[in-house]
């Protein structure tokens, strides 16, 4: 097709691997950075907003079959 641009046609490009992600594990830079990231989300502030979503949908038991009631105390 005149015009055509072969990058845009939804393959995968050329130069791109076959296999898994060039950069696999993690640096310690970016170890200390997903460790910020868990302090945040595990925070009071954030689980207490989660469990008021939940709440709030009167969300049912997870795979670990605890109801939301289980969790006030």
């Amino acid at each position: 097709m005149p015009g055509a641009n072969p990058e845009w046609s939804g393959r995968k490009p050329k130069g791109a691997g076959a296999g898994a992600a060039s950069v696999t594990g993690m640096t310690a830079h970016s170890t200390f950075e997903a460790e910020q990231l868990m302090e945040v989300i595990i925070s009071r502030g954030n689980m207490m907003a989660a469990y008021s979503r939940v709440v709030a949908n009167k969300g049912a038991p997870g795979i670990d079959e605890m109801p939301v009631t289980a969790l006030k105390g």
